[in-house]
Parts: C-alpha cells; structure tokens; sequence
C-alpha cells in the first residue's frame, strides 16, 4: 500500500520551495541562483514576471504556508541582509502588489519598528493554485477605464488604511499616485484643478463613491478619521466642516444635514457636485441630478420691438456678436490675445422699457438657453446662507454650460438689489449680507467664462465696481413719440396712424404700460366681442396713470 503520495518535481511549490531553500543568506546574489534556473523559469512563467519577482515571491509564500511572517525583517534575515540593505528591493515588492500578487498587513504591535510593521502576504485563491499546480489566477491590478474605476480604488484604499494594511503616509501616496495617472479623466481633471487641500479632495472622491453606492449617510466623525492622519489635522477639520467654512462647503459640493441619531451629523453631497459627474455622463441616483431649468429658444414668442436710434443699433450689436458663428470666432480671439473671455452685458433704464424681453429676443434670435434668475430668490432669512446661493447659482451655471451645446445665457433679472451703491456696514446685518453678495458677484464676474446678462431699473445709482465687469452697457430710455406711436399701431392695428401718434404725444407710457392698455382692450373683446375704439384706450390710460394730477383734456378733433 502506497501511503506517501509521489511529488511532481516540475510543481509550482516544489519549485518555489527550492527557491526558498536556496535563497537562505544568498544576498540575492546571482551566483547562487545559477544551478536553479529552471526553477526560476517555471516560477517566472506562473507569475508572468521577471526572475527577482519569482524569488521573491517564492520565500513570501513558502513562508506563509510554513506559518511563519514574512514582514521585511524576516525576509531580510532568511536572505542573510540587513534591513537597510534590504530597503531597495521594497519597490520590487510594491509592484507585485499593484499586480495583485501580494498584499500588505501593517502590524499594529510593532508600529514603531518599521522593519516588522508590515508584513507581505498572498491571498487564498493564490494560495489554492500554488498547492494544487493550478494556473494563475486571473490578475485582480485593477485597470482603470474611467473615474468609476479611480473612485472604487479609492474606496479600495480607505479599506486597506483602516484595516492596518497601509500607513497612513502610504494612502496619501497611493491616492496622489493614482489621481496623478489618470489625471486626463475629464472628472479627475476638473477635480485636481481645484486645487484642494489632499483631505478634502480624498473626502469629496469618498462621498462620490458612497453616493453612487447607495450608501448616503456618512457621519462628520467618520468621514474626518478616514482622511485625516493625525488629531491635530481632524479637530480642524471638524471645525471647518461644523462652521461651514470648509473648501468643499464654499464650493457649494458638501452640506451638513441630520443623522440618523439626535446630535448626530452626516456630510451630503448637493446637487452642484452630483453635476461634476455629468462630465463623463455618470449619474447619482439618489440626487435630483436633473438639467438645470432653462428657458429655451422654443418657450420664447416672438415679438417685435421698437427703440430709438441707439438702442436699437446697440442691441443690434450684442445679437450680431452672440451669432453662434460670431460668438465662437470672438472667444477664440480672445483666449489667443489672453483676454478675460466671458461677455458680461447690462441693461439697464427705466420700468417697462422693454429690457426683460430684449435678453429674451436676443436668446430667441441667437438659439441659446436662458438661465433665469429673478434676484429675490437670492434673498434668504438666515445671515449668510444668500452669498452660499448666489456661489451656488453660477457653479450650476458652469454644470449647465458643460452639457450645452451652445453657450448659455445666464440672466439676472432685475438685479436692483445687488448692483446699487453699497451701504454702509453699520447699517446692520441686512447691508453687510447685501454687500457680502456684491462682492461675491464681483468676483464670479471677474473670470466668468460665459454669457452674463444682467437687467436693473437704476440709472443713477448703479456700484461703480460694476463699470469694468460688463463689456456692453445698453441704456433704455422712455420711448420717444415716433417710437411709441410705432409701438401702439403694432399693438392696436385697427387704430389709425393719426390717433396712434395722439395716444403717444398725449400718455407718455413705457412699452409695459402700453401692454397694460393693450391687455385691457383684448379681455374687452372676449367680453363684448367688440374693439375698443379711441374713447375706450383713453380711458384705459386714464386708468393706468398713477399721478392724476395732470388731467386729461381730449383735443379737438376727436
């Protein structure tokens, strides 16, 4: 009875053992490895790597299957060498990691002896083909064909660094490596190009992985041991990301909300950030994640509108410049001559001039989407939560230009409120919040890289620190009486020319009240199936005159 199974000296383990055997205080020296070549060529060939990889290799597995550590001390002494002598080939040795042939331990008892604080191992199913002379698993160095990929190795990473099996200097190394080798990924690029501080840019990489997996909720205490090496760099981060004064806050990208338990904090990611991902067309499910609304060139009526000599040849000029053949020669020009780049354009002048409904021809008329912003959505009860909307709108902009295929408008309506002459800072919370939103205005504007429109009823009192900010300033002034007459015979084509010219010569109305008028005389019809006649618009101006102390004599004639 045969009771000692036959060896196949041609086995993988059989050749790994040798290896191990003759490695014994060789210094990994060449001469002792001559007489084993074929040993070392059936090793290379499992592996498919070099001779030192097999050799190497071979005294961590035999090692391990002998129940014995194989930190660098213990291989250091099995090879006859010093640990400092030994140092170099760690690089081999990381290597063989990023193929996803060894991993590394960090033992936690010998943390202050380098030399036996890690310790290389391989995994089971590497394991189980070695003994069993099975072929090599299919590699597991993960390949990157993407930022989902950079972002689960990251996750990846944070796993090892919390379970010991990276120092913490060795996980912001890993992470700056990799970011580093996939930086031409539009997300990673756009990511680096913030330039944030390696904790917050780990922390945002973190969220995005946690979203996208469905896992929302990431406590403040958490999330800061994760990226933080030592106490002193947690607790100031905990109290920037408390205060909201942190990068990734300011940026409008993270917002505190409450946990699942009272007193209980979690980081969220906002929908400004969720939009960052829409550059490789990655979506997160559990965000609105949805295109930000826009007014379109399709929701817009057409509509034409009269103005005198120099607005009309002013705002000829903006529709003729924003042609997207126009526009797209301009900006090149522009980027080539290293020239701010973003067109920034006020309209500005009296009520009901028709400023509102000019941005929206122009837009119309070039075939760009409009984001519109009416200014009191910018206003916010609590003290400093306006200047985070106001940072929030334009990086949602920036979201909406990267999905565009054409530059959009972003348009703040009546901005009143925001482009007046700044007040005084004693005048309390109020002014200084005002203020605060200026400058904050002033600063996007400085480097906007886009299409700004901005409409105000202030002639006089409009911030100087605005003059520079906008390339074209367009003034709408009352319309003058040809202009108006003009206005009301489109508007009222049953009436004559003469009693047009009367109406304008005696109502000196903006184009908004003339639609006021015009309004009235249509729900007159729906109501009497009758147009009103020359009587019936008087008396409908009348009507709109908030001053009546001008009275209206009718003239002869009518």
């Amino acid at each position: 009875m045969q009771l000692k199974k036959s060896q196949n000296h041609n086995s993988v383990i059989q050749a790994m053992n040798t290896l191990f055997t003759v490695s014994k205080d060789s210094q990994l020296n060449d001469t002792h490895f001559e007489e084993v070549e074929k040993e070392i060529s059936l090793v290379k060939k499992f592996l498919n790597s070099n001779a030192l990889h097999a050799i190497l290799f071979s005294n961590i597995a035999i090692l391990k299957l002998t129940g014995k550590s194989s930190d660098m001390a213990e291989l250091s002494s099995h090879l006859g060498m010093s640990s400092i002598e030994f140092l170099p080939y760690k690089e081999d040795l990381d290597g063989m990691i990023k193929q996803g042939l060894l991993f590394r331990k960090h033992n936690r008892r010998f943390c202050d002896d380098f030399t036996k604080s890690k310790s290389y191992s391989i995994d089971d199913s590497l394991v189980h083909a070695i003994i069993h002379d099975l072929p090599l698993p299919a590699s597991k160095e993960k390949k990157v064909n993407g930022t989902l990929d950079v972002l689960e190795q990251i996750n990846e990473l944070i796993k090892m660094s919390t379970n010991d099996e990276l120092e913490n200097y060795e996980f912001f190394l890993e992470v700056k490596s990799l970011l580093d080798e996939n930086s031409a990924l539009p997300i990673i690029q756009y990511l680096k190009s913030l330039e944030l501080e390696e904790n917050y840019l780990i922390l945002l990489c973190h969220l995005y992985w946690k979203y996208l997996s469905g896992n929302v909720n990431e406590g403040v205490e958490d999330i800061i041991e994760l990226v933080c090496i030592n106490g002193a760099d947690r607790v100031k981060m905990t109290q920037a990301i408390l205060s909201g004064n942190d990068p990734l806050a300011k940026l409008d990208y993270t917002e505190l909300k409450e946990g699942r338990f009272m007193n209980d904090l979690e980081v969220h990611l906002t929908d400004s950030a969720a939009e960052v991902l829409l550059l490789e067309n990655i979506t997160i499910k559990s965000s609105s994640n949805k295109k930000q609304k826009t007014i379109t060139p399709a929701d817009i009526y057409e509509k034409k509108l009269f103005f005198n000599e120099a607005e009309a040849t002013n705002l000829d000029r903006i529709q003729e410049v924003l042609l997207e053949s126009n526009y797209q020669s301009i900006i090149s020009r522009l980027k080539d001559n290293k020239m701010v780049h973003g067109l920034n354009i006020l309209f500005y002048g009296s009520p009901g001039t028709g400023k509102t409904e000019s941005v929206l021809q122009i837009a119309k008329a070039t075939g760009r989407e409009i984001m519109k912003v009416e200014i009191s959505q910018t206003k916010s009860m609590w003290f400093g939560e306006s200047e985070k909307i106001v940072k929030r709108i334009f990086r949602n902009y920036e979201a909406l230009h990267k999905q565009s295929k054409q530059t959009p408008i972003l348009f703040f309506n009546e901005a009143d409120a925001i482009l007046g002459k700044r007040k005084n800072s004693d005048a309390g919370n109020t002014a200084q919040t005002e203020n605060a939103i200026q400058n904050i205005l002033l600063e996007e504007l400085e480097n906007f890289k886009g299409i700004f429109m901005a409409t105000t009823n202030l002639t006089n009192n409009l911030d100087k620190a605005f003059d520079r900010r906008f390339l074209f300033k367009v003034e709408f002034q009352r319309p003058s009486v040809e202009v108006a007459a003009s206005i009301w015979k489109d508007k009222l084509p049953h009436l004559s020319k003469k009693e047009c010219t009367f109406l304008a010569e005696e109502f000196e109305f903006s184009g908004g009240q003339i639609d006021n008028i015009v309004r009235k005389s249509e729900i007159e019809f729906v109501l009497n199936n009758k147009k009103a006649d020359l009587d019936g618009i008087v008396a409908y101006c009348l009507d709109e005159e908030l001053d009546k102390s001008n009275s209206f004599h009718q003239r002869i004639g009518f």
